[in-house]
């Protein structure tokens, strides 16, 4: 590996170290759930066995939305994004035979580049660095909403 390619791995896995905490303490009492208030159009986030609210929400589709992004679901988004980062890894450091290193230069590349778009996710982090912006893709400071930042 390279110093941009080391940075690159650490920066991913200290975000979605700081993701999984904060999931994992929003998680406490279980699953997340829509509600309807019955006396009027106000809709709620509750979670666990017995309904703690969570947030009230005037507008049902921002409810949907939430609730949509419950602390289990981005667990399992960080849990996918762990796995293609440690897949990244390993074709970094694999020791090939001449005639598979095609193969696996190709699988570097594409996982690189899943790595480099995971990235943008951070953008306006301030460790984010503009060479791992993808071609195409926003990075810089402001470019994303990372409460990480």
């Amino acid at each position: 590996m390279n110093a941009m390619t080391d940075a690159l791995v650490q920066f991913l896995r200290d975000r979605l170290n700081e993701d999984e905490k904060a999931a994992r303490q929003a998680a406490d009492l279980g699953q997340w759930a829509l509600g309807e208030a019955s006396d009027d159009e106000r809709n709620w986030v509750y979670q666990g066995e017995y309904g703690s609210m969570v947030i009230e929400c005037q507008r049902r589709a921002d409810a949907i939305h939430i609730v949509r992004h419950d602390p289990a679901r981005v667990l399992a988004e960080i849990q996918a994004h762990h796995t293609n980062v440690d897949e990244y890894e390993i074709a970094l450091w694999a020791k090939t035979e001449p005639q598979d290193a095609a193969c696996w230069e190709a699988r570097r590349a594409t996982l690189e580049e899943v790595c480099l778009r995971l990235a943008t996710v951070y953008a306006d982090h301030p460790e984010c660095r503009e060479e791992w912006r993808p071609m195409g893709a926003a990075c810089g400071h402001g470019a994303a909403n990372s409460p990480s930042a």
